[in-house]
């Protein structure tokens, strides 16, 4: 069984890094009972992670002792790595946050840019909440129609940010297949993509996840796609 952080679609991880405070040791549904537990995307609302932590919720905190309620807030910016900065710098290490990032992020230290401020390592590293196959679409409009026009044709992508699924996955088709894409990233999640894609902003996106994707962002009459992250 494969054990990667970039297999699943996300990964959830506890701010408080080792244990609950010490009032809390004794009964952890004493900590937990008439508390908020608090989630947070780093990418904006309406995208395929925002999505799934929304599913989440609603099921999360009758798994938990005590029940809490669980709150989702949006934390975007630089395709979630302002969230992963917050959580692992600001936020409450009081065991009642979690988040979830890019399935990137945690490699960011290694080979990301400027502007990383966390050590994976010292994350919890919680779960996640699919394993699924991504494809690469282009609009129906773009000059992008066949694999052959992949390699021939010059077109544009949409991106969020270093270590962001979408970013990855463009360089991937750029650096290794020999794509002739122009990456303009910035985006703060994938709503905003979709929409990029009908206005005519950008061709294609990268790393669209099958399961929420296409059919709630975007018509699929109106795109193309081939098959990038296989599951096995």
């Amino acid at each position: 069984m494969r054990r990667s952080i970039i297999v699943g679609l996300f990964s959830l991880l506890f701010v408080g890094l080792l244990a609950l405070p010490a009032r809390a040791q004794g009964s952890v549904a004493d900590f937990y009972r008439g508390r908020n537990v608090t989630v947070i995307v780093g990418y904006s609302p309406g995208g395929g992670y925002d999505t799934y932590t929304r599913i989440l919720a609603r099921h999360l905190g009758k798994h938990i002792p005590g029940n809490p309620s669980v709150v989702v807030q949006n934390m975007p910016g630089a395709g979630s790595l302002k969230f992963a900065n917050y959580l692992y710098n600001v936020a409450p290490k009081d065991g009642a946050t979690i988040g979830i990032f890019s399935r990137g992020m945690a490699m960011e230290p290694l080979i990301g840019g400027a502007n990383v401020a966390f050590d994976s390592t010292k994350f919890t590293w919680l779960g996640s909440g699919t394993n699924e196959t991504s494809v690469f679409v282009t609009w129906h409009t773009s000059p992008v129609k066949t694999w052959n026009d992949l390699i021939t044709k010059d077109f544009t992508v949409g991106g969020e940010g270093s270590g962001s699924d979408p970013d990855v996955y463009a360089l991937l088709l750029k650096n290794a297949f020999g794509a002739k894409l122009k990456l303009i990233t910035g985006y703060p999640g994938t709503a905003e993509i979709a929409i990029a894609l009908e206005r005519g902003e950008v061709d294609s996106r990268a790393s669209v996840l099958n399961s929420s994707s296409v059919r709630s962002e975007t018509s699929p009459r109106s795109v193309r796609s081939w098959i990038v992250q296989p599951t096995t």
